[in-house]
């Protein structure tokens, strides 16, 4: 029997640069559907926008969008970005 109370789920954990280390957990819907759109983003702020809402996944802490835009710079968003992304690439993909 599959039993959704004792399944343990995969987290995702990144350390921010004020020093919280944020546990994330696999997007829901929502979220996948933002990340999907993401591959059309066009504007700068629609990148701090996702980053956002997917740090604020966290039980712990919640950031602003102005506070997550002042804590990273471009490349270190993407690269946020990047790695989150693999992390839900590698649990879809992995059958255990």
């Amino acid at each position: 029997m599959l039993d959704f109370t004792t399944r343990k789920k995969k987290k995702y954990m990144v350390k921010l640069h004020d020093g919280f280390v944020a546990i994330l957990p696999m997007p829901d819907k929502e979220m996948f559907d933002k990340l999907v759109a993401a591959q059309d983003m066009e504007n700068v702020n629609d990148v701090y926008e996702l980053l956002t809402a997917i740090i604020n996944q966290n039980k712990k802490k919640k950031y602003s969008f102005q506070k997550i835009s002042a804590m990273f710079d471009f490349e270190d968003a993407v690269e946020l970005l990047k790695d989150y992304l693999e992390f839900v690439k590698g649990v879809v993909s992995d059958p255990n």
